[in-house]
């Protein structure tokens, strides 16, 4: 085993994996177009993000839509008490439970509603791109 250099930090798989990927695909142009221009580190950061701009908003909603729809693990680590870490697929599971099918249905299009507002603001958001 390897020793640990540091403590450990907390990496959401669903932004990695796609953000490391879109990186690695960067045309290696850009760094040193960055560097040429004398650009510091932070404001090369920022340049390299928005040349993968595309990639890094698909991984964001990838993990909206993941932690959107995450039933399992709020119920397993208490994500069900009343006013201080209830969420609301854990609401609708209650609800469902309780035989308030109405309330229930509510809050599942309430859910959609939300899903459907942050995929159609990103869409609104993005630069139209324009010839072929």
């Amino acid at each position: 085993m390897e020793a640990s250099s540091g403590p450990r930090t907390f990496k959401p798989h669903s932004l990695e994996r796609p953000s490391s990927v879109a990186a690695a695909s960067l045309d290696p142009r850009v760094h040193w177009t960055a560097r040429t221009l004398g650009a510091s580190g932070p404001r090369r950061a920022l340049w390299y993000a928005g040349e993968i701009r595309g990639s890094l908003v698909a991984a964001m909603l990838s993990a909206f839509g993941r932690a959107a729809g995450e039933l399992g693990v709020a119920l397993v680590l208490g994500g069900n008490i009343r006013g201080s870490t209830r969420t609301l697929t854990t609401a609708i599971t209650l609800e469902t439970a309780r035989g308030e099918y109405e309330r229930a249905v509510a809050l599942g299009a309430l859910l959609v509603l939300l899903a459907l507002a942050v995929v159609l603001a990103v869409r609104f958001a993005a630069p139209r791109r324009t010839g072929a």
